[in-house]
């Protein structure tokens, strides 16, 4: 019936691939191919164009700010003479990290909301009842 040997044939496509399709797919593909319109042919000119020039940034903020980005950072800056590789703040220094206890971490977490300028007020009071009620709580 059929040759065992046939798939191990080598072809373009390789080993016991066949080279044109399965099922008639290469001639198919040659009808449809053969099918098609010509190409239309390439403008006989100068040879290849250079690409249209950059527009050159207008100074000043942008006239709308359709790009995506926030308000807060299409504004003016308020330190023009500081590049902008410049880091802005230094990483904020973790209160924790000589706790060897929980109540030392606790007490280093408080403190630092009570000294925290930026801690508003309620939780500035918070901090510093928990934080005496700890204290008080380990003299007894």
């Amino acid at each position: 019936m059929d040759n065992p040997d046939i798939a191990k044939q080598p072809s373009p496509a390789g080993i016991g691939k066949p080279g044109s399709g399965t099922y008639g797919e290469g001639a198919a593909l040659d009808r449809l191919k053969a099918q098609l319109p010509p190409p239309p042919a390439a403008p006989q000119g100068p040879g290849p164009s250079s690409p249209p020039p950059m527009p050159t940034p207008s100074p000043g903020p942008p006239a709308s700010a359709s790009g995506g980005l926030p308000p807060s950072l299409m504004g003016p800056t308020t330190r023009p003479n500081v590049p902008a590789s410049t880091p802005l703040a230094t990483a904020p220094v973790n209160p924790v990290s000589g706790a060897s206890t929980s109540r030392q971490r606790n007490l280093a977490i408080l403190d630092a909301l009570v000294s925290d300028p930026n801690t508003s007020a309620a939780t500035r009071d918070w901090a510093e009842t928990v934080m005496k009620h700890l204290i008080a709580g380990s003299t007894q």
